[in-house]
């Protein structure tokens, strides 16, 4: 979600647009601040689009490679990031009707498996289940299970304020937050 590498053939901006949004709706209905999202690619091509967020800590540690004991609360706020970082892939997926096409779904998968980490090896120390078991596989069945559950809050719950997002961004291509803000609750009626 803070960022996706400009990889894969020409890419479509409403596509683009959509799969952002999808990471933004998701930020909103899980409480998950953002400072802005934008369709506007990064003049290096580190990304075609982003939903920047607010520093935090603990997710940049954990994105860095580390891997750090985590209280429940911690547990509860990394569920919700890693379901915002599946969020872009399934807008894309429901908005082209299953086909992939701004190949950025890997990066955000990676992000989602890494904030899985701890949350796993905190649940595994909890129920002293470390004897033989595979962390990273475990940590990408939590983040399937997530998966099932951000389904719904994009497709059902949420489309209206996806295609309300995106069809802003396509007319001014960088939203912040309380604008962004304003435009889903407007579409939420």
């Amino acid at each position: 979600m803070t960022s996706e590498p400009n990889t894969g053939p020409a890419l479509d901006i409403e596509t683009i647009a959509y799969h952002e949004a999808g990471h933004a709706v998701a930020a909103f209905r899980l409480r998950r601040r953002f400072s802005y999202v934008t369709i506007e690619p990064d003049p290096g091509g580190n990304y075609v689009g982003k939903v920047e967020r607010p520093d935090d800590a603990l997710r940049e540690l954990i994105l860095d490679g580390a891997c750090p004991k985590i209280t429940p609360g911690e547990i509860e706020r990394l569920d919700r990031d890693i379901m915002v970082e599946l969020a872009g892939f399934v807008a894309e997926i429901y908005y082209t009707t299953g086909e992939e096409k701004y190949n950025a779904a890997g990066a955000d998968y990676e992000k989602a498996l890494h904030l899985a980490l701890p949350v796993v090896l905190h649940q595994m120390r909890e129920n002293d289940d470390s004897d033989e078991i595979d962390l990273r596989e475990v940590a990408e069945w939590h983040v399937y299970d997530l998966g099932g559950k951000t389904i719904p809050i994009i497709t059902r719950e949420s489309w209206p304020l996806v295609e309300a997002l995106a069809s802003a961004l396509l007319e001014q291509r960088t939203i912040r937050y309380m604008r962004a803000r304003e435009i889903m609750k407007t579409a939420d009626g």
